[in-house]
């Protein structure tokens, strides 16, 4: 999990898990320090890996629909009124795979006439929708905007962030795969408050920053953190309308169970499969903002299925310990 403020890029929370105990690697017995860095580097559930931004990186699923329905809106082609289409199944070009409309494999389709708004995709979260909006927007549109809110961009907050990515030279099939946040495409839950972070500020996404100050033995500031602007994937116009659709996911949509009294609650949720015979990653991404008081999260859990199920309340007591109705 992560937590930013949109507006600052500082880190308000970050943790990995399963963590460890960093005293056992600062005592002033190196036979002891030995034994414990080669325990927790055999752990095969590798405790030493910040999961929040490195690793091997995760498919985000559905929160990736973010990313495309901003590119979408910043080709001036879209809204969230426009009507595009969502069929129950989606017959892969060049390809025998047939795209199932829901996560949960159901082929209902999103809207009568198998059609619906831009935002009625993004609330119900329809896979064929965004299959066919990311194959119409196209590979170069995609990238670019994925760039803006800092994928492939290697960051230092300090600690070193892995770059989050899409595939290259993706073809029909594979663009429509990508726009729902499967095949290549791989990020960290740093990365994904990101983009939740870019829509609560305007579509400006800032730097994230760990540090809050550095100051010498006597309190002396030698250094503080100092907000920077690290892209723009979207006009502040687009940005309200992206936040518009994320308050419908939360207040009517697969989102509910982040869904605070008296906030402005905006997010995406996410179920990403990695593999045969695996359970899929549960994901949410989103804000929160009241006032003065804002925060931006992501919130990935392991093969904990479906993102409105597991990702969602965890996300909601994370926003409550930063926003006091």
């Amino acid at each position: 999990m992560v937590a930013l403020d949109p507006e600052t890029g500082a880190v308000l929370a970050m943790v990995s898990a399963p963590s460890y105990d960093p005293n056992r690697l600062a005592s002033h017995d190196t036979g002891a320090v030995n034994r414990a860095w080669t325990e927790l580097n055999d752990d095969p559930d590798r405790p030493l890996t910040n999961r929040a931004i490195g690793g091997d990186l995760y498919p985000p699923g559905s929160a990736f629909k973010l990313v495309v329905a901003s590119a979408a809106l910043e080709t001036g082609e879209y809204t969230a009124e426009t009507e595009i289409p969502g069929p129950g199944t989606y017959d892969l070009p060049n390809s025998s795979a047939v795209m199932n409309n829901r996560a949960s494999g159901g082929t209902e389709p999103c809207g009568p006439d198998d059609a619906s708004t831009l935002a009625d995709a993004l609330r119900q979260s329809c896979n064929t929708s965004f299959a066919l909006l990311g194959t119409e927007v196209g590979e170069d549109a995609l990238r670019e905007t994925s760039e803006e809110f800092g994928f492939g961009q290697r960051l230092e907050i300090p600690l070193s962030v892995t770059p989050s990515s899409i595939g290259d030279e993706l073809d029909a099939a594979q663009i429509a795969t990508t726009s729902i946040g499967q095949y290549e495409t791989r990020v960290t839950p740093l990365q994904m408050a990101m983009v939740a972070g870019a829509f609560a500020n305007d579509g400006v996404v800032m730097e994230p920053q760990l540090v809050q100050a550095v100051r010498t033995n006597d309190l002396s500031t030698v250094a503080e953190l100092s907000p920077k602007e690290l892209g723009q994937p979207l006009t502040a116009a687009n940005a309200a309308q992206m936040r518009q659709m994320m308050v419908g996911v939360v207040e009517d949509g697969t989102g509910t169970a982040a869904a605070i009294d008296g906030v402005e609650v905006g997010g995406k949720t996410g179920t990403a499969e990695w593999g045969e015979d695996r359970a899929a990653h549960s994901w949410y991404v989103g804000y929160g903002q009241q006032e003065d008081q804002k925060i931006a999260v992501a919130v990935l859990v392991e093969q904990g299925g479906y993102g409105s199920r597991t990702a969602a309340p965890i996300a909601k007591d994370v926003m409550e310990a930063v926003i006091q109705p």
